[in-house]
């Protein structure tokens, strides 16, 4: 008689599981423990190991060829070819049963000494792929089951050996693939989110950990859902990488976890353990998709690190709980002890019970996941509640450091009030009158006060001169600045010396006095002689000032360094006659300089249309620049001092 084994039909089940995931999920969970009519074959007893004295090659066994050992539950590795038998005699009733196979390793399986199923090459050391199989078996009759296996990990190598009734077993196995379906898509799909969210927490460590930990999990029970997955996924030789992935990564995340709650410790060995566990994964891994390693072979000294890994925890963890009463650890210890006693739990029933049991061990990485949510919950709370009362001791503080602050605001108001004052007092009046010279000026500071200066006054009756100077920077720097260039050319006033000494002394004084602050000014030093009708003038560095007479326009440009910059400069006076009409335009490089909103300059733009001779003669000719200036500038702000001043003759149109 032949039985014959064929791979387990999906099509009667799946469509039910995926129309109706939680019927499935409740269903499992309730009525998984007791499958009735369920043998698990693995766990139940009565099971013999094959002795062979010598080495055979694999393929050359035969159930004849069988020799029973002492040590029915503890089979021993053959040194040379890690392969192994085990032998069983199974008793049917008259019902039709079947055995259920879900192996990953090399399996021959025979009943009555004739091979009724082969999985997988002997001598692959390579993990061959997931499969799982229906036997046919016979009924009311016993019979010896003898099953021939790669064993790289010296046990009997079956992920599932069931006997029963065919269709018990099968809805049995999907209720059990469904709901392991359903926790891991909620894990994977939990630490993805968790991942996203980080983003937005400002990558906090703690929440990486809780994603890669949920990731890893949902991963790794996402790869036990063999049978369900099968009609979707036809690569079969990743998932077992998927498992152990998420199984090696599962204690590495967890310590990362437990790194934010007490630190790395006892000079960060726990540091060095992570590290270690993430080398030697990536290691086992590689070594053993490329086939030099079963990866069943990897487990052992993971498991290895995992032992101890808790040792050395233990210690640290209860250090902390009992001295620091730390309640976030406490929750994290809870979590993880549901986690061990369901999985102890897990293999316990499944010993004692020796039945198909439901699996409780994946319950258990929820709690000990959602004991890991409840710490980072209590210690985001615990920081709102920290930056609540910081926020409210802040604000107190804001309030009294911006009372504090408008009381300095409007002492540096009063104190700028009166330096304006003080600033426009040493300044000439807006307009005044010299013989028949006529003067106006306009000072429009960027800020309250600024750094532009300017001085008329009679040197005899036959000469005036006006100074113009633009000091570096804004405020009160460039303030105090003029005082000090004021205070010196008041001191060459006295002295009635050329123009041309003036300049030079004064550009001497400021180099020695001032050279430690980086700081110079340009200016502009002119002469009006009335009675030669000569224009006298000498130019620091100054923009070309402008001299209209007889009807033509005339620069009067720059001839020498802006002050401050070499000690010993000479300055060359320029000359320029004029006739009975003449006008005179003065001013600093603030209007000059000056763009819109468009980056247009005022000078390029407007002003040398503004400058003609028909303009100049109006009496009202600076109020026309700022208005001008004014509209052309618009809502951006003024990016420097200016100053204006506009001299003429009252025969020239102001009579």
């Amino acid at each position: 008689m032949t039985y014959q084994s064929k791979p387990v039909s999906n099509q009667n089940y799946v469509a039910k599981a995926v129309l109706s995931p939680i019927f499935v999920f409740c269903l499992g969970f309730f009525s998984g423990v007791n499958a009735a009519g369920v043998v698990d074959l693995t766990k139940s007893p009565g099971w013999e190991l094959a002795e062979f004295p010598e080495k055979v090659n694999p393929g050359q066994l035969h159930p004849e060829d069988f020799h029973p050992t002492e040590n029915t539950n503890n089979p021993q590795i053959n040194p040379e070819n890690h392969h192994i038998w085990l032998r069983k005699t199974i008793q049917t009733t008259g019902e039709e049963n079947v055995l259920y196979i879900n192996m990953s390793r090399f399996t021959e399986i025979y009943i009555y000494q004739e091979k009724v199923f082969q999985f997988g090459p002997p001598e692959n050391r390579s993990f061959p792929g997931w499969f799982s199989a229906i036997i046919a078996i016979p009924k009311n009759s016993r019979f010896v089951l003898s099953v021939y296996q790669y064993s790289p990990t010296a046990n009997n190598g079956f992920h599932t050996l069931w006997k029963g009734n065919k269709s018990a077993i099968i809805e049995y196995r999907y209720r059990q693939e469904m709901i392991r379906f359903v926790i891991a898509l909620y894990l994977t799909i939990f630490g993805i989110v968790v991942l996203f969210s980080s983003y937005f927490w400002g990558r906090e460590k703690i929440l990486l950990y809780l994603s890669g930990f949920s990731i890893a999990a949902g991963l790794y029970n996402l790869s036990i859902v063999h049978s369900l997955l099968q009609l979707w996924f036809h690569i079969p030789r990743i998932w077992p990488f998927i498992m152990y992935g998420g199984l090696f990564f599962l204690p590495v995340f967890t310590m990362a976890f437990l790194e934010r709650l007490i630190g790395w410790g006892w000079k960060r060995i726990t540091f060095y353990m992570v590290v270690w566990q993430i080398i030697y994964s990536v290691l086992a891994l590689a070594l053993s998709a490329i086939g030099v390693v079963h990866i069943e072979e990897t487990l052992f000294p993971a498991q290895i690190f995992i032992l101890l890994s808790i040792l050395t925890q233990i210690p640290r963890v209860l250090w902390h709980m009992i001295k620091n009463r730390n309640r976030d650890l406490l929750l994290f210890v809870a979590g993880l002890g549901i986690f061990g006693v369901l999985g102890f739990g897990d293999i316990l029933i499944s010993i004692f019970s020796r039945t198909a049991t439901h699996s409780v061990s994946q319950y258990g990485i929820i709690f000990f996941q959602m004991a890991m949510v409840f710490v980072i919950i209590r210690q985001y709370r615990e920081m709102k509640d920290e930056l609540k009362l910081n926020n409210t001791s802040l604000t107190k503080e804001i309030f009294l450091r911006n009372a504090e602050l408008q009381e300095t605001l409007s002492r540096i108001r009063d104190e700028m009030s009166s330096a304006r004052l003080i600033q426009q007092k040493i300044l000439p009046t807006k307009e005044m009158e010299l013989h028949d010279i006529i003067i106006r000026s306009c000072y429009r500071p960027m800020y309250q006060i600024g750094g532009d200066l300017f001085d008329i006054h009679e040197v005899d009756e036959n000469r005036i001169r006006v100074f113009l100077a633009d000091a570096t920077g804004h405020g009160m720097e460039a303030a105090l600045l003029t005082m000090a260039i004021k205070t010196d050319y008041e001191e060459m006033k006295r002295k009635n010396l050329p123009i041309d000494r003036v300049m030079e002394t004064m550009n001497r004084h400021f180099y020695e006095n001032y050279l430690a602050l980086n700081s110079f000014y340009t200016g502009v030093l002119l002469e009006i002689d009335r009675k030669t009708k000569v224009i006298r003038y000498i130019s620091a560095g100054h923009p070309d000032q402008v001299l209209c007479t007889d009807g033509k326009i005339h620069l009067l440009r720059a001839k020498g360094p802006l002050v401050g910059i070499i000690p010993d400069a000479e300055y060359e006076i320029g000359a320029s006659h004029f006739e009975n009409n003449f006008s005179i335009f003065l001013l600093t490089d603030g209007l000059l300089e000056q763009m819109d909103s468009a980056k247009a300059v005022f000078g390029d733009d407007k002003l040398p249309a503004m400058i003609n001779p028909e303009k100049i003669r109006h009496p009202d000719w600076i109020s026309s620049i700022t208005d001008e200036f004014q509209k052309f500038r618009g809502p951006v702000y003024q990016t420097d001092d200016i100053t204006l001043i506009h001299i003429m003759n009252k025969s020239s149109g102001d009579g």
